[in-house]
């Protein structure tokens, strides 16, 4: 199997810039939109605007198996750009990462568009072809039966995006 290093999908969701980023920094909503995510617990600072260097443990879930990422928020320019860097992964309830390590980079680049908000969302392999990495891969790669894990990527990021234009677009329907 190739290793992908990065995949992209974008959709155009009927909501301004300003909507769209006070949506995807609420860590807290992911799991509203993502198929693995099941929230965040902030770590720092506590404020509830994220800026670069929020960190916090994303909560995750992939068919049986659980799981949290430590995760640092690297870009937030309200209303064009967000980007946060998985750096650690634990099983259970540790304070520090078990296995720190680099995993991936997600990324959200917001275009204000006649039709509303053009959202591009990057995730970038961060997890290197030795050792640790090529492990977490071959355990990706066990936990989703086996499929070409960059087509299972795509795929959660087209759920996500969906998800996420399905969300915005109904508040703003109900709003107008």
């Amino acid at each position: 199997m190739s290793h992908v290093t990065n995949i992209a999908e974008s959709v155009t969701i009927q909501a301004s810039p300003a909507q769209v980023y006070a949506a995807i920094t609420d860590l807290r909503q992911m799991s509203r939109w993502s198929p693995e995510n099941r929230g965040a617990t902030l770590l720092s600072p506590t404020s509830e605007q994220v800026q670069p260097g929020t960190s916090y443990w994303g909560h995750n879930r992939r068919r049986v198996m659980r799981w949290s990422t430590h995760c640092v928020v690297t870009v937030a320019v309200p209303e064009e750009h967000f980007a946060f860097a998985v750096g650690g992964l634990r099983m259970g309830e540790r304070a520090t990462p078990r296995f720190p390590f680099p995993i991936a980079t997600w990324d959200y680049r917001l275009e204000a568009t006649a039709g509303g908000t053009l959202v591009t969302e990057t995730w970038t392999d961060e997890r290197g072809s030795t050792g640790v990495g090529r492990f977490s891969r071959t355990m990706g790669q066990v936990l989703i039966g086996g499929r070409d894990f960059s087509e299972y990527t795509r795929a959660n990021i087209r759920k996500s995006l969906g998800r996420l234009k399905d969300d915005l677009e109904s508040v703003g329907a109900a709003q107008g």
